[in-house]
Order: C-alpha cells, then sequence, then structure tokens
C-alpha cells in the first residue's frame, strides 16, 4: 500500500541517501544528469542541507511503501491553482512496481483545486519522459539539460474570485488598489513597474528577474533560496545579521570566483567554507583568527623569519 508522509527534519538523512541513490542509478542507464557530464543529478541532490531546505520551503512527502520510505516527492504550490513537481525520486529496488503512478494521483488528491501542474525531468531520460506522458503530462519546452513538463485539468470555479485569462493589460496602471491574496501566473511583465508598494508575504517562484533593478526595496526577513545568482552585482546594502549558507559558483559549471569589494565583514564567521586559492589583499585583518589563530600573529612571525 502507497501512502504519502509529510516528511520532517529528521527525516532528511534518510531521504538524502534514497535520493543520491536513485539518481546515481539513473545515471548508470540514461547518463549524467548535465550535457557536460558534470553531476548525475539536478542542482544539490545529494545535498543534506538542499534536501534540509527543500522540507522547509516545500510541501515534501515521504512515499511509503507499507511500513518503508521507498523514496520523496516534494510540491512548491503558487497560490491555490498552479504547482510544481520540485522533485520526485524513488528508490531503486522499489521503481517499476507502480509506486510513481500511484504518488502523482495520491499528489493531485492532497492538492485538489490545483488545476496546473509543472515539473521538469532529464532531457536524456526516455523511461521519464514516457512516465509523465502516461499520466497526462505534455512537453512544452526543452533546454541542453531539462524537458520540461505541464498538466492541465479542470479548474473549480470559485465565484468569489474576478479571473483574468487571456486578457491583454499592457499600458495598464493601478493606483491605491488593493491586491491582497492576488495570484498572477504565466503572466509577461516585461517592462513593468512596481514602486510605493506593499509587497510584504509576498511568494515568488519560477521568476524570470534577468536585468531586473531592485532599488530602495525593504528585504528583511526575507528567503531566498535554490536560485540562480551567477553574475549579480549586490551593492549599497546592509546585510546585518545576515545568514548566507549552501552556496556554490554554479550548480553544474564555475562561472567565476566571487569578488567583495569594500564589504563590512566585521566580527563574521566563515564556517565549513571551501576557500582554495582566496585572495585577502589590502584589508583591515585586526583580531582575525583562522580556527582560533591570530592572523596578525602570524604575518607577524612570517615577516621576522623572512
Amino acid at each position: 500500500m502507497i501512502t504519502l508522509q509529510e516528511a520532517t527534519f529528521e527525516d532528511a538523512p534518510a531521504l538524502t541517501a534514497l535520493q543520491t541513490t536513485a539518481f546515481d542509478c539513473h545515471a548508470l542507464q540514461w547518463g549524467s544528469w548535465t550535457k557536460d557530464g558534470s553531476s548525475n543529478g539536478p542542482g544539490g541532490y545529494n545535498s543534506i542541507q538542499h534536501i534540509l531546505y527543500s522540507i522547509k520551503i516545500t510541501h515534501f512527502y515521504k512515499i511509503m511503501f507499507n511500513h518503508t520510505i521507498a523514496g520523496g516527492i516534494s510540491i512548491f504550490t503558487s497560490g491555490n491553482k498552479h504547482a510544481v513537481v520540485d522533485k520526485l525520486f524513488i528508490a531503486p529496488e522499489f521503481q517499476n512496481k507502480n509506486i510513481g503512478t500511484q504518488t502523482m494521483y495520491l499528489i493531485e488528491r492532497e492538492f485538489p483545486r490545483v488545476y496546473r501542474w509543472e515539473l521538469g525531468t532529464s532531457a536524456k531520460s526516455k523511461a521519464n519522459h514516457h512516465f509523465y506522458e502516461k499520466i497526462g503530462y505534455r512537453k512544452t519546452f526543452q533546454d541542453e539539460n531539462y524537458i520540461y513538463f505541464e498538466k492541465k485539468k479542470a479548474s473549480l470555479s470559485d465565484p468569489s474570485v474576478t479571473l483574468f485569462s487571456n486578457s491583454d493589460l499592457s499600458r495598464a496602471e493601478f493606483e491605491d488598489c488593493s491586491l491582497t491574496g492576488a495570484e498572477f501566473f504565466s503572466v509577461n511583465m516585461e517592462k513593468a513597474t512596481i514602486s510605493n508598494t506593499n509587497m510584504s508575504h509576498m511568494t515568488l517562484h519560477d521568476i524570470n528577474l534577468s536585468q531586473t533593478t531592485l532599488h530602495n526595496i525593504n528585504m528583511s526577513g526575507a528567503n531566498f533560496g535554490d536560485m540562480n545568482l551567477n553574475h549579480i552585482e549586490l551593492c549599497q546594502a546592509s546585510l546585518g545579521g545576515a545568514y548566507i549558507h549552501d552556496t556554490n559558483l554554479g550548480w553544474h559549471e564555475s562561472h567565476g570566483p566571487i569578488t567583495f569589494e569594500r564589504c563590512d565583514l566585521t566580527e563574521s564567521t566563515l564556517s565549513n567554507c571551501v576557500l582554495r586559492g582566496v585572495n585577502i589583499q589590502d584589508c583591515d585583518i585586526t583580531d582575525m583568527k583562522i580556527n582560533g589563530i591570530s592572523v596578525e600573529e602570524l604575518l607577524r612571525i612570517y615577516q621576522e623569519k623572512i
């Protein structure tokens, strides 16, 4: 019997192991996840920190076969009617037992108001493509690493909701309006301007913000995760108390080093970080320590010996 149970942080080690094994076995049959062969799975597939983040930010379920964890599935909902299957993995020993199909139908029952489902999977995996098409998904887009799918169901009408669908609102102006709880999905907002607006507790998911300018914005307490921030410029920003963790220079390839210039890092902590080839130049290192050892003292001893 297949059931879904909400995952907890305590489940992260087991789910990470299952997900890693599932994608590594997938790679043995279909090749690496990426075109350049740099990874067996999507970004963070073998990272417990990524699983912990997913449990925190998405609807993450354990797939239970009787009393055993057979895999996992995480769902990100955009409002009430749209959802993305963020990840689905089944342990190799439980594959080809109709568990994936049952899981997808159970998920749809968990979110009965969702009528538009989206997901992406490896462009190489013919088995995955066949699986999703068999349960009603259709291909919508493809790049060198992924094929994207979509499934549309009959929408449940809600008389209390004003729906704008397939509408051209170009150059429309909204002023002194209440949009509390409004949903925007599959909307082209290129070159739109939003100013003097309360957007607290807003959720942005699966959004293209390339070349966007954010200026004079209060984003205290905001959460940024599972994002492509390659080549961004962050400047004139207050970062006091910021928590930056589990980042990289590109999920599947390096996009170049990070540059910190004229940054106040007073009393900051770098823990369990990769600092290979880091260059610290013309910086105030007063009271700076590495593993409890004073850098000033190390430099003093070095200078005495040369």
